[in-house]
C-alpha cells in the first residue's frame, strides 16, 4: 500500500520587486518561512493559517518540522495550495520558492508549480503563471516564477503545487 504523498517543502516564499529603486536591486516584500513554526497543523485535509497565508493539503507535524509536507493519507494525487489572506501592497517582478527537496520514500513527483494572481480573494478573473523550469528532486533548490509583465500592487496570490 502506498503511503501518502510527502513533499518536504521548507518553503521560504519570496516576492521580489526588482524595479523598486534606481539600482534595480531586488527587494523582498513578502515571505513565508516555515522554520519559525509560528503555527501548527497535523491535518492534510483541513485548511490552516500560517503568517498571513492559508495552507491546504499541507502539515508541519504540529510544529515538529521546520518545513511543510503536502500529502494525504491513502491518496495518490494531491493539489497543495498556499494562498495569501491579504493583498500584497507592492508590484511583483519575481517569486522565488526555496525548498529542501522531495522525500522520495513514497515515490513522489512534483507535477508543476504555478502562481495564480487576482484582484480579490475569490480569485475571479485571475491570471496563472507556471514555473517554466524546475527540478525538485531530493536536494535543496529554488524555483523562480517571473511574469512577462510585473504584477500590479494590491493583488492576491495563490501558489498551487500538485504532487503525486
Amino acid at each position: 500500500m502506498k503511503k501518502g504523498n510527502l513533499l518536504k517543502f521548507m518553503m521560504l516564499f519570496l516576492l521580489l520587486g526588482g524595479a523598486i529603486n534606481a539600482s534595480a536591486e531586488e527587494v523582498v516584500c513578502k515571505t513565508i518561512d516555515f522554520t519559525k513554526k509560528s503555527a501548527k497543523s497535523q491535518s492534510y485535509t483541513q485548511s490552516w493559517d500560517y503568517d498571513g497565508w492559508t495552507l491546504y493539503r499541507a502539515a508541519n507535524n504540529n510544529g515538529g518540522w521546520e518545513y511543510i509536507k503536502f500529502s494525504g493519507k491513502g491518496v495518490s494525487e494531491v493539489e497543495g495550495t498556499i494562498t495569501g489572506t491579504a493583498p500584497i501592497a507592492d508590484e511583483i517582478t519575481k517569486v522565488v520558492i526555496s525548498h529542501n527537496g522531495v522525500d522520495n520514500t513514497n515515490d513522489v513527483t512534483v507535477h508543476s508549480i504555478s502562481i495564480t494572481v487576482a484582484d480579490n480573494d475569490e480569485f475571479a478573473n485571475a491570471t496563472t503563471v507556471d514555473a517554466e523550469k524546475f527540478d525538485i528532486s531530493n536536494k535543496e533548490g529554488t524555483v523562480e516564477i517571473i511574469p512577462t509583465i510585473a504584477w500590479a500592487a494590491n493583488k492576491y496570490y495563490k501558489i498551487i503545487i500538485p504532487v503525486g
